[in-house]
């Protein structure tokens, strides 16, 4: 809502970089070790309740209804509890999830993307280019509409395929609610288990050519990922599945449909950069430099 967008650039961002500051993979095993890095954060995430908290509580007096998601989560209900409305402190955990779930894995997507294609795959981008001006025709960005986003399939499949070889998360956890078999195996209950989508979207027995950068595999005709529930699990899969998914695409689209239109880009570097797995969000290794050059206007 607009009192979340007021308040993310006069405070949130400031205390944003300590909050991302203190999430490590060692905050995932250890998440309460007394090192500096996780003070800063905590007192972050108790200043970011009390403004979050601040502009929940305002709302409510008002007796304003709004079209947004914080409108939503204020009169939502727990399944187990209904007719009771979602408590302010839960709210503010979800709100600041929010703002965490999407800050560097759609950047970082947008970093491979352009990498990726730049690449591996360069015919792509003028595929992409053709496509957005058949979408766009001479109003370029007036133009950019919701309802235009989605008539550009190979756009959505260039993002997809790289989602699938290089995605933000390399592990999803959830935690088991009650005994269960997989295979041979019995997981009890209250034991965490691991997904990697970094590894089960290069299964070879579901995907062609597993390590390869490939658009086509996502379009009509293959689909590869329909052969077999749950082959690509970029935003996890199932009731817990990643919320922002179809918002990510969108704002992926969007940058990406504006960075082509209006830029060549050449990589400095021609060798494809490894993946640094030692952050939880995973970027390239060191820097990855790229020449862009401002197309002229038709």
């Amino acid at each position: 809502g607009d009192e979340v967008r007021e308040n993310l650039f006069k405070e949130v961002s400031s205390l944003y970089a300590d909050l991302d500051g203190g999430t490590t993979p060692l905050s995932f095993f250890f998440p309460y070790a007394p090192i500096p890095s996780h003070r800063r954060r905590d007192a972050a995430r108790q200043k970011m309740s009390e403004i979050f908290s601040s502009v929940i509580e305002s709302r409510r007096a008002s007796g304003k209804r709004a079209n947004d998601i914080l409108d939503t989560f204020m009169y939502s209900c727990y399944r187990d509890t209904p007719g009771v409305n979602i408590p302010n402190d839960h709210i503010v955990g979800l709100l600041i999830a929010l703002l965490f779930a999407g800050q560097h894995t759609s950047s970082l997507t947008l970093a491979w993307c352009v990498i990726e294609l730049a690449l591996q795959a360069p015919e792509m981008i003028e595929n992409i280019i053709k496509e957005q001006e058949e979408v766009l025709g001479d109003a370029g960005n007036d133009n950019l509409t919701f309802d235009n986003l989605q008539k550009m399939p190979i756009l959505h499949a260039c993002i997809k395929e790289t989602l699938r070889l290089t995605p933000p998360l390399i592990f999803l956890m959830r935690k088991v609610m009650k005994d269960i078999t997989c295979m041979d195996y019995t997981i009890p209950a209250g034991h965490i288990v691991f997904s990697s989508p970094a590894a089960a979207c290069r299964l070879p027995d579901y995907w062609e050519n597993p390590d390869s950068y490939d658009p086509m595999r996502h379009l009509d005709g293959r689909n590869e990922e329909d052969r077999q529930p749950y082959t690509n699990v970029s935003f996890g899969g199932g009731m817990h599945g990643c919320m922002g998914q179809q918002y990510a695409y969108i704002q992926v689209k969007i940058v990406l449909s504006i960075f082509f239109r209006q830029f060549k880009v050449e990589m400095l570097d021609k060798k494809f950069p490894k993946q640094d797995f030692a952050c939880l969000v995973v970027p390239p290794v060191g820097d990855t430099l790229a020449r862009l050059t401002r197309k002229v206007s038709k």
